[in-house]
Formats: structure tokens, C-alpha cells, sequence
């Protein structure tokens, strides 16, 4: 009996030795500032700091999928080499090259996690699209995340990951707000599970000072969503009210994947993608749609009018609306597409192009 009872607390031991060792670094809710990198010197980046400020700009949101690419089964997310992670960053950075992007809104981008190779994503993007400054909002890390749990060589492992700025203009500040994660979650699977955030990021385009906002919203949970967007809409309202004080920096746009359909699309629930999706109370849009001095690039007209137009998820056969785009009015929304990418997101870019206007 004591050998079977040694035994049994060697093994406690043992198991909470590794819950303690893979979630070491697990990151708190709370606000922070997040790191400022200008790629300039090691990629031979040109500076946009002298633009002129009466051009349009062209600014996108874009969940990356980590670059992974899209799986038959949406559940299921098998390694994937490295050589294909490399093609896919190539691709998405011709994308935005092609485009002539000026300032990109990223989510689920990685930082060197060990399921996408240790690779920095932001930087791969940076050399492929030309864009030289960047600004993380790390949201996700762990020495180890054990997941798919089954098989072990499926799993995640180490985490650096979260969202990320990117942009042709100097990058002056960074703010990231990390959300709290579901309360409902079991207290063992918390310290593995992503923060959801808000990036205020502060650009200099020649003599402006532009902020945007980019987000990433729970996605699994109603409940957090529509506390999240309360928390958005405060942030970003205090964020205005400062502003008219100041005088002199903007507030450009606030976008990302916020994980909800319109409050008018035709279908909330029972899509054959995700059966369990269920939008038919979800108000998160209703409380963005309040977000001061801003308006959707697709208003909910044009999006009734034509609604598939509007879709951005899945990416092969996209059944509804998760990314979106409010945009300060005063530039005009001369353009505004949802680009259809082929496999290597599991989410459609929205790409709009706001027109000469005084801000």
C-alpha cells in the first residue's frame, strides 16, 4: 500500500511539474505596451515618412490561419512543413504588394511557435510586401500547448502568437489590451488558451498622426464576445475623447476578426460549416456600430443588398461575415473588396481604399 500510494504521488507530482513547466509564460489580462519593430535595416525597406497625405490609402484586416492554410475538416490541423508555411508568407506578401497596402490589420499571425517552425511571421510578411514597420500584440504564449490532445505529434507545442500591425508609415506607439478569457473554462485548459485583444497603434503618415485599432474577439463564447465589445467600444471611445483634445492625431479606423455576423444577415445559426455557431442573440455588432466618429466600409444596406458579396469565412466556400472595417468618413470609401485568395487562410482579406478627404 505505501509503494502504491508513493507511486500515485509521484505521479501527481510529476503531472503538475509539466502543467507547471508548459504553461510557464501564460499571459494576464490587463494592458501593456507591445514591441515597435522597424525591418528597415535588415530588409532594405524604403520609409513612407515623407508621403504625401492627400493620396488615397489602402488599408486591410487579415486572420492569417498562422499561414497554415485551409484543412478539409475544420477541426483537424495536421503539421504542415515548413515549405509550405514559406509559399504561403510569399503569396500573402505578393498579395499585399499587389495591392500597394499601406497599413495592414493582422490576426492569428505567430511569432516563432513551433507550430508554424519558429518562424516570425510578421517579418516573412514584411521582406514579401514591402511594408517595413511592424507592431506586435503578443496574445498567446506557452513553453508548450498540448493541443490537438491527440496524436502527441499533432500538438501545437511552443507558443509565441497573437496579432500584428503592419504598415508603410513610421509606428510611434503600441498599446495592447489583452481580454479576459471565458470564465466558464476548466482551470487547467485557461493558461493554454489564446487572449483575445485590441492594439492601439499610433502611425506617422508625414505630418498626421493616425491611430487604428486592430481586434480579435472570443469566438467560442457569447457571453465574452459581448463583454469584449462593451470593452472595445469604452477603450476606443476614451481613445476618441482624447483626441478632440489633443487636436492633432486622428482616429483612422478600427477593425479585425470580431467573430460575429451582422444583426441583419439572413442566416445567424446552423451554417454547414459549423453547425454549433449560433449568432440569433448575439448583439456584438450592434455595440461597434456605436464606436464614436466611425462607419462600416459596408453599410448594412449595401450588405443586404448583396450579402455573399460580403462573406469572409471560410475561405473556400465563405457562409458568412466575421471581419470587418469601420473607417474614419471624412476619407471616403472610394473601393471595398472581400479578395478571394485561394487555400492559404481559412479567412478572406477585406481590402478597402479610402479616397483623398481632410482629416
Amino acid at each position: 500500500m505505501a509503494a502504491l500510494v508513493g507511486s500515485i504521488a509521484g505521479a501527481l507530482l510529476l503531472a503538475g511539474g509539466l502543467f507547471y513547466w508548459a504553461s510557464a509564460g501564460a499571459l494576464s489580462a490587463g494592458e501593456r505596451t507591445g514591441e515597435i519593430v522597424d525591418f528597415g535595416d535588415s530588409a532594405g525597406l524604403a520609409s513612407a515618412q515623407g508621403d504625401a497625405a492627400g493620396r488615397p490609402l489602402t488599408i486591410l484586416t487579415w486572420n492569417l490561419a498562422w499561414a497554415r492554410g485551409t484543412d478539409p475538416d475544420p477541426g483537424h490541423n495536421p503539421p504542415v512543413a515548413r515549405a509550405t508555411y514559406d509559399d504561403h508568407l510569399r503569396r500573402m506578401g505578393a498579395l499585399l504588394r499587389a495591392r500597394a497596402a499601406d497599413i495592414v490589420l493582422l490576426q492569428e499571425i505567430d511569432f516563432g511557435a513551433g507550430r508554424s517552425h519558429g518562424i516570425d511571421e510578421l517579418a516573412a510578411l514584411a521582406r514579401a510586401s514591402g511594408l517595413r514597420y511592424g507592431a506586435r500584440a503578443l496574445s498567446w504564449r506557452a513553453r508548450y500547448v498540448p493541443y490537438p490532445y491527440w496524436p502527441t505529434r499533432e500538438h501545437y507545442g511552443r507558443m509565441l502568437s497573437g496579432g500584428a500591425v503592419l504598415s508603410r508609415f513610421p509606428i510611434a506607439a503600441n498599446r495592447v489590451l489583452l481580454h479576459s478569457k471565458p470564465a466558464n473554462q476548466p482551470w487547467w485548459y485557461r493558461p493554454f488558451y489564446l487572449s483575445r485583444y485590441t492594439q492601439l497603434v499610433q502611425l506617422r503618415r508625414g505630418d498626421q498622426r493616425l491611430w487604428v485599432v486592430n481586434n480579435h474577439l472570443e469566438a467560442f463564447d457569447g457571453a465574452t464576445r459581448a463583454a469584449q465589445a462593451q470593452t472595445v467600444l469604452r477603450v476606443v471611445s476614451e481613445l476618441a475623447d482624447r483626441l478632440r483634445e489633443v487636436g492633432d492625431e486622428r482616429l483612422l479606423a478600427v477593425g479585425g476578426d470580431l467573430n460575429t455576423v451582422p444583426p441583419e444577415a439572413r442566416r445567424r445559426a446552423g451554417f454547414p460549416d459549423a453547425p454549433e455557431d449560433d449568432y440569433t442573440r448575439d448583439d456584438t455588432l450592434v455595440t461597434l456600430r456605436r464606436l464614436p466618429g466611425l462607419v462600416e466600409i459596408a453599410s448594412p444596406e449595401r450588405y443586404v443588398a448583396d450579402e455573399p458579396r460580403h462573406f469572409t469565412f471560410p475561405t473556400l466556400a465563405p457562409t458568412r461575415r466575421l471581419d470587418y472595417l469601420f473607417v474614419d468618413p471624412r476619407l471616403p470609401v472610394v473601393s471595398y473588396e472581400m479578395v478571394r485568395t485561394g487555400a492559404f487562410s481559412d479567412h478572406l482579406p477585406v481590402v478597402a481604399i479610402l479616397g483623398p478627404g481632410v482629416l
